[in-house]
């Protein structure tokens, strides 16, 4: 190092500050080797390091043959160096796919044939015409009359860079703020040394050495801000980058005055639109009609709301998105932004738009069923009743005096067509009820007339062989306000149910019950075979029937009485409970208003 002298020796501490720099940013690049651009990243820095150590060896040899061999070997660095600047740029904005084996073997082609001839100078002069050594300076400095392919590298070397600045503005422009903050980095932390380079390759100022070696200082320091700063070799920033880009839904991120910040790729695809030229724009100029909704959405601030859109894409199709806005606030919680979230529903919608139809239509082959129910029920009494006259006339003798053998016949044809007329009486019922054309008959009536309606049902319970009794709950009004024949006739289809299911010998309770001040209610409970447990809710259902072994007599109803007890309670504002175990036996109450007669009952 003797040959160093004083007036150079600042520089040559910048330059070791340089290699220091170097070493340290390529170990911690290399501790982060499993990110992407972590290797290309950390090479860039050694041979920013080695450029700088190289210059310092540089500077301290004597006579042109030492300074040429130093620099012939510093020129294997400087050619690198470019090249792995830009494949570092292409894997920091997501181009990593672009380095494939073709593509890494055209992007050395250049550099490796001006490492050749940099060595084999003598033989063709393509790199240099002539060196020789400028003593002018504060130190003395090797100078070039450079040859044909010096410019060729030079040329090759600038435009390597010049695209990598490129890359790295606009994934400035499209991307979030820590993200444009390391890509501005970036650009300045390799322009400092380039146009240094610039002025000293091409002589646009007259510089004693070349600075270039010297600006990497800066360079390194710009880098390690980036790194330490802004977090340029994390994997979190790199890995929302990543998602955000990924993310199946489109999303806008906008700035305060509505300009698009931000776009992924679902989003540019949508809008039909380049990343590059949708960034910096307002909304409103991106944003096709058949989007025009967003505009209106974002007045209205953070939700959730559908919109509809008709999307041109070969052909018309209507698609609904979801969409969810939400303000980005600052740390004084004032608004700096807000994010769109486009999530497509045209499938739910769709599937909701059959639901509706298919309901629809079952409500009208419903009301259908209900209609034609009802028409056919009325056209069946007139025979009906024509088939028990007959069968009367038949038992009076009208038509001569029958045998035994035919008497007993007789009897199971008016038998048969009384239980038909009653079916038909429920069917018409059940109608009247779903069609909303079965008014209740709100008048005063004595609570004794309830218990005398029981009277028939105890008379069946009592002709089978079952314990059959009311109570009364004295806390009841002796008369109150009702429709005396429905309420019977829900008590009748209850006691009926409790008689069929209910074995000789058993017992039947019936309880009238005031439940409070408002309310009153009439449970049946027996000690029949009782109802399993998954069967509860379906033995409302109109039609639903018992399996033929739980009947202890084996007669089956038609499974009209519970349904129609059920909706008849709701017509008159209460409820149907029922509490039952298999082999003891069930209770069906039925909560009611309590309504007191407005009137004496005459």
């Amino acid at each position: 190092m003797s040959g160093l002298s004083e007036q150079i020796a600042p520089f040559i501490i910048l330059l070791i500050l340089t290699v220091i720099e170097a070493v340290v940013l390529a170990i911690y690049s290399w501790r982060k080797r499993k990110i992407e651009a972590a290797i290309t990243f950390g090479l860039t820095c050694v041979l920013m390091g080695l450029w700088a150590l190289l210059t310092i060896v540089y500077y301290a040899a004597d006579g042109l043959e030492a300074k040429d061999v130093f620099a012939r070997v510093n020129m294997v660095g400087i050619t690198l160096l470019p090249a792995v600047w830009w494949a570092f740029t292409a894997q920091y904005v997501g181009k990593g796919r672009w380095l494939n084996r073709q593509t890494i073997l055209l992007l050395l082609a250049i550099p490796s044939v001006t490492i050749i001839l940099n060595l084999t100078n003598e033989f063709h002069h393509l790199m240099y015409v002539r060196r020789y050594l400028d003593t002018s300076g504060v130190v003395p400095e090797l100078r070039s009359d450079y040859g044909l392919w010096f410019w060729v590298h030079t040329v090759y070397s600038y435009l390597l860079i010049s695209y990598s600045n490129v890359l790295l503005i606009l994934s400035a422009r499209r991307t979030y703020a820590k993200h444009r903050a390391q890509a501005t980095l970036l650009v300045l932390g390799v322009i400092v040394p380039w146009i240094a380079n610039v002025m000293f390759v091409l002589q646009l100022v007259d510089l004693p050495v070349d600075l270039t070696p010297f600006a990497f200082s800066i360079s390194l320091l710009v880098l390690a801000w980036t790194i330490f700063r802004y977090d340029l070799l994390d994997l979190v920033p790199i890995a929302l980058q990543k998602v955000f880009n990924q993310l199946p839904d489109p999303v806008l991120v906008l700035d305060s005055e509505h300009r698009i910040a931000m776009s992924n790729p679902a989003a540019r695809t949508l809008v039909g639109d380049a990343a590059s030229s949708m960034v910096g724009k307002a909304l409103a100029e991106v944003v096709p009609p058949n989007l025009a909704g967003l505009q209106t959405l974002l007045h209205d601030g953070d939700g959730a709301s559908e919109i509809k859109a008709e999307i041109l894409n070969g052909s018309a199709a209507t698609r609904w998105f979801d969409v969810r806005i939400t303000t980005l606030d600052a740390a004084n919680a004032q608004a700096v932004g807000t994010v769109l979230i486009l999530h497509d529903i045209t499938e739910r919608k769709q599937n909701e738009l059959a639901l509706a139809e298919a309901r629809d239509e079952a409500l009208q082959a419903s009301q259908y069923k209900t209609q034609m129910l009802g028409k056919i029920s009325h056209d069946l009494r007139t025979p009906l009743s024509v088939i028990a006259g007959y069968a009367d006339l038949l038992l009076m003798g009208s038509y001569g005096k029958l045998n035994g053998e035919q008497t007993e016949p007789v009897g199971d044809i008016k038998t048969a067509a009384k239980d038909l007329d009653k079916l038909i009486r429920q069917l018409i019922d059940q109608t009247n009820l779903q069609d909303g054309k079965l008014s209740l008959k709100q008048k005063p009536f004595a609570l004794q007339e309830l218990v005398d309606r029981f009277t028939s049902a105890q008379v069946l319970a009592e002709n089978k062989g079952l314990s059959c009794g009311i109570e009364v709950d004295a806390n009841l009004p002796l008369e109150m306000q009702g429709d005396l024949d429905r309420l019977a006739q829900i008590l009748q289809n209850l006691m009926s149910n409790a008689i069929k299911f209910t074995r000789k010998g058993g017992q039947i309770k019936v309880r009238l019950t005031r439940t409070t001040e408002d309310t009153w209610a009439m449970s049946v409970q027996d000690t029949g075979v009782g109802i399993a447990p998954e069967a509860l809710n379906a033995i409302f259902e109109p039609f639903y029937q018992l399996a033929q072994d739980n009947l202890p007599d084996g007669r089956r109803g038609h499974g009209l009485g519970l349904a129609f007890a059920k909706d008849l309670t709701e017509v008159m504002g209460g409820e149907i409970q029922v509490k039952s175990t298999p082999g003891a036996g069930s209770m069906f109450t039925v909560l009611l208003p309590l309504l007191k007669a407005k009137e004496p009952v005459s």
